[in-house]
């Protein structure tokens, strides 16, 4: 059994997000079981943790060994079910007609529908064919069974209401059985699952920012307010002290540390003679940690921007998969439905030379063979070609023909489509009265319903032929237009930015205050006569040496948190710093990351 590896377990073990190229070599070194020390090696050179990655598949192996033995302990024996489901849906074979609902075991397995059976069924892990023998045991009188082709025969039903159960039955199997809607089904709860993770770090950031806008506006008011008493002589004093101390600060390229730097200043400013001088080395002192906490509340709020815009990204992806679904859905639900088990009449054709010609209506007038459901017959079989008669002489004949159009497969396999009657000459007909009734096997997997006669470009050919095809070998032989354009069942998935308003407004009162806190700080340093463009080279070094860290920081903190919240079992010795913040995560998720990030400031007041 091959191990399971995932991008999740890559993220962690490559330290950055997947490359698709090492994901696919990963899962080709997995799909035998185990990793061997050459493929050990070779991921290794890749640059991912092979401790970690082996450490993180044995984890998901465990659990999902864990997940199989529960599924296969709920799906147990095909007999306990069929047992248990007799006993819930009891009845017996009667009535006087077996498709209609007089029979007590159609209204039974009417209730088991309307239960939502199938889903359940689909659910516990019973396959398509499990579920179909399951039904035939449970409600032996109704007509459903399986072929030994994989393929099931459902009955029409005799009344109105035995037609539409026996409808609904053949959608609920094909919809809650289809490869397609399961792995939209599951990419929708991927999907689900990371934007309720953005949400949750939006909503750890939200009490961040505003604590953060609250200090900020705290330290201006108060620099503001101690700033009013200090004389003229002392502000000037002080702007040129700060001046060349930033303007050291700077050209030192980092061999002065920031908090160095908030020392040496400190010191300064005590050593003026005024007695202002403590004042003006606060004044400073609560403008540069306004300047500091203006670097943190810049990065939280980057990081809250770009969570924000991948769930509108997200919802995008959201809202095409579940209109991808709605549409399966639909399609898979309807008669004659998209299930490749649900075999139907398509197409009629012929042979003429080297050429092979098939019949369709362009339903939606593009000129094209959209899909199987265009073939002529594909509802009513033969009935449809019989149907274009108009006259009743037992020929379709040219101008008979109006409709119809032919996907004309030459030997090398390409096909056009053309309107029948530019194939067809003036004296040529299908002769209805040539139809020979079949039903024989063929190699392909299909089945020849029948084979008739016809007149083509003036020669009489005997090569007509009518078959009941399987979907999977129609979508490998035709070139279906709505497979090339990306329409109906084959829509591609296109991530489109959606609407997704859930904090664009909590977002946008954050940037105003931001604005306005950006406005008061121009203000409070000319209060010391001090122009904040001298400021801001020295605030932009600072940004590069600690803004890019406190971003990282901030990330690594996210991913402590949603470690210390996922495993709040023992787990091995952590850092010193983020220690007790796994022990709170356990009992106080949010307060625990509140203090975290508190611990983590680097600006101190």
């Amino acid at each position: 059994m091959a191990i399971t590896v995932n991008p999740q377990m890559i993220n962690e073990a490559y330290g950055k997000t997947v490359n698709n190229d090492i994901l696919a070599k990963l899962q080709e070194f997995a799909a035998d079981g185990i990793f061997d020390d050459n493929e050990l090696a070779q991921a290794e050179e890749l640059g991912v943790d092979t401790v970690a990655l082996t450490q993180n598949t044995q984890a998901a192996n465990t659990a999902k060994n864990t997940q199989t033995t529960t599924v296969n302990t709920a799906k147990g024996d095909i007999s306990a079910k069929v047992d248990e489901l007799k006993q819930k849906y009891s009845a017996e074979a009667g009535g006087s007609d077996p498709y209609t609902m007089s029979n007590p075991q159609l209204k039974a397995f009417k209730q088991a529908i309307d239960d939502g059976l199938i889903a359940d069924l689909s659910g516990e892990g019973f396959s398509k064919n499990d579920i179909v023998n399951i039904i035939a045991e449970v409600f032996p009188s109704i007509g459903i069974s399986l072929n030994e082709d994989g393929s099931y025969n459902c009955p029409i039903g005799h009344d109105a209401e035995a037609k539409e159960l026996f409808a609904q039955f053949s959608g609920q199997l094909a919809v809650e059985t289809s490869p397609e809607v399961r792995a939209l089904r599951e990419e929708l709860n991927a999907l689900n699952s990371q934007i309720e993770e953005n949400n949750q770090q939006i909503d750890t950031l939200k009490p961040l920012i505003e604590k953060l806008q609250k200090e900020i506006e705290d330290e201006i008011n108060a620099a503001i307010e101690k700033s009013e008493d200090i004389a003229e002589e002392q502000k000037e004093a002080a702007s040129k002290l700060v001046s060349e101390e930033l303007e050291a600060y700077t050209k030192a390229e980092g061999e002065i540390s920031y908090e160095d730097f908030q020392s040496n200043l400190n010191s300064k400013l005590n050593n003026l003679t005024s007695d202002a001088s403590g004042r003006i080395s606060a004044v400073v002192n609560n403008l540069m940690s306004a300047e500091g906490k203006m670097l943190t509340l810049n990065g939280y709020m980057t990081k809250m921007g770009s969570l924000i815009q991948e769930n509108k990204s997200l919802q995008g992806q959201i809202d095409l998969k579940n209109d991808a679904i709605e549409q399966l859905t639909s399609e898979l639900s309807s008669e004659g439905a998209e299930d490749p088990d649900c075999k139907k009449c398509d197409p009629i054709g012929f042979t003429a030379g080297s050429e092979r010609y098939d019949f369709f209506i362009d339903k939606d007038a593009d000129g094209k063979l959209s899909n199987e459901k265009e073939f002529l017959g594909a509802e009513n079989g033969w009935a449809e070609m019989e149907a274009l008669d108009a006259d009743g002489n037992g020929k379709v004949e040219k101008d008979e023909m109006e409709d119809l159009m032919v996907v004309v497969t030459s030997a090398d396999g390409t096909q056009t489509t053309k309107k029948a009657s530019e194939v067809f000459g003036d004296t040529d007909s299908i002769d209805l009265n040539s139809y020979k009734s079949l039903n024989k096997d063929m190699a392909n997997g299909n089945t020849l319903l029948g084979t008739f006669g016809l007149t083509f470009q003036g020669e009489e050919i005997a090569d007509g032929y009518n078959t009941l095809d399987r979907i999977d070998w129609l979508e490998a032989n035709y070139d279906f237009s709505d497979k090339d354009n990306g329409r109906g069942r084959f829509a591609q998935d296109v991530v489109i930015e959606a609407e997704n308003k859930d904090f664009d407004e909590t977002y946008a009162q954050y940037q105003e205050k931001y604005a306005q806190l950006e406005e008061q700080l121009e203000i409070a340093w000319k209060t010391i006569n001090i122009d904040r463009e001298s400021v801001k080279e020295a605030a932009q070094h600072i940004a590069n040496q600690e803004g890019l860290a406190k971003a990282d920081e901030i990330e690594a903190n996210f991913a402590k948190i949603a470690k210390a919240k996922e495993e709040p079992e023992e787990k091995e010795p952590v850092e010193e710093a983020t220690e007790e913040l796994i022990v709170k995560a356990e009992v106080e998720p949010a307060a625990a990351e509140e203090q975290f990030y508190q611990r983590e400031e680097v600006y101190a007041a």
